[in-house]
């Protein structure tokens, strides 16, 4: 058991790191916080109490979740290059090479490793090459969003495999050892830390590409604007072309008109002062 906990904490010192560094002097303060929180809690025992009702580690790990939630919904890691969720599911590669080194140490049931129904590894080994190709342009919205939803779908599937081998109401009578070991320490940041994370760099880069998708959405055309003029606006601005004798009206321009009234006015002024 000595090498894969050696291999299990070194993995979580590296994510750990990593997310720190990325997410800023809070979010490392209280990522901090939740771990030593998470590993006292099982050095307790309590998480041990499979017949609690409800199941207080599936509690845990509903918290870790909520955490996850607010962690997105606060923006923490909109800022990082697009293929750098991608790079961090490589962290899956070295995790299910722990959970195979556990089943081979008698301490979890072989269904839940690549040798039974957990395809989980298949992201990591995929996820440099998809990062790579998310980085030099060379994969498109469509693609990175596939490669995550068809990713949270093994995601899942590992989830649902861990949770029924657990003693509890929801245990499937599986071969092999009950999946105990997630409530002890340190293994319980396995199912409240490695697999939230997991999940949230999935949501982050589902985020990005519908956002990048969002902003690169063409805009509508613009509606061409209609002058419309009133009949009356029209009927007094039809000219008086041809139009000749008492009867006919004609437009005369405000210059015109003031010229008229000047001179009447000259007119009137000179014959009063002649007489």
């Amino acid at each position: 058991m000595l090498l894969p906990t050696l291999l299990f904490v070194a993995i979580v010192g590296v994510v750990a790191t990593l997310l720190a560094r990325a997410g800023g002097r809070r979010f490392a303060l209280a990522l901090g916080a939740w771990l030593v929180l998470a590993l006292l809690v099982a050095s307790t025992g309590v998480l041990s109490s499979f017949e609690a009702r409800p199941p207080r580690l599936l509690f845990v790990l509903g918290t870790a979740i909520v955490l996850v939630i607010t962690t997105v919904r606060a923006r923490v890691f909109d800022h990082v290059p697009r293929a750098w969720p991608i790079a961090l599911q490589t962290m899956r590669v070295p995790i299910e090479l722990v959970l195979f080194l556990l089943f081979r140490a008698g301490s979890i049931p072989e269904h839940m490793t690549f040798e039974g129904r957990n395809f989980d590894v298949l992201v990591g080994l995929t996820a440099p090459f998809i990062a790579w190709a998310v980085a030099r342009g060379h994969l498109g919205r469509r693609g990175v969003i596939a490669w995550n939803v068809a990713s949270l779908g093994l995601l899942a599937n590992i989830i649902v495999l861990a949770i029924t081998a657990i003693p509890g109401p929801l245990h499937r009578p599986w071969p092999g050892p009950p999946n105990t070991i997630v409530a002890t320490v340190p293994w319980v940041l396995l199912p409240v830390f490695l697999v939230p994370v997991a999940l949230l760099g999935h949501v982050v880069s589902l985020r990005q590409s519908l956002q990048t998708w969002a902003a690169q959405a063409p805009l509508p055309e613009p509606t061409p604007t209609v002058s419309v003029t009133s009949s009356a606006a029209l009927k007094h601005a039809e000219p008086a072309c041809g139009a000749e004798g008492p009867g006919a009206s004609a437009i005369t321009s405000p210059a015109e008109s003031r010229s008229t009234a000047t001179t009447s006015f000259t007119d009137s002024s000179v014959a009063k002062y002649t007489r």
